[in-house]
């Protein structure tokens, strides 16, 4: 696949006082589940079930999840077990 020149030419520099983007960081399949402590099947079941963030295509054989949404869904249920304990 081949990517416009600019795709890869620099970004101006922020203007001072506004926030920068965070870096996307992604995390492969056993960093997800040691996050989760789930198993790589209910991942994938959960993840078609759209209970579970997607994961990403980052090349033609590797897939991976983004970080914060990982981070995000286990706040949720952090939060719902909470509510429901309560």
């Amino acid at each position: 696949m081949a990517y416009p020149a600019s795709a890869f030419q620099a970004q101006p520099a922020p203007q001072s006082g506004t926030a920068t983007p965070q870096a996307i960081r992604f995390l492969r399949l056993p960093a997800v589940q040691e996050r989760t402590g789930l198993s790589r099947s209910q991942i994938y079941r959960l993840e078609a079930a759209g209970k579970f963030p997607a994961r990403v295509k980052l090349s033609e054989l590797c897939s991976a999840w983004v970080e914060s949404e990982i981070n995000h869904w286990a706040a949720q249920r952090v939060a719902a077990s909470r509510t429901a304990a309560a």
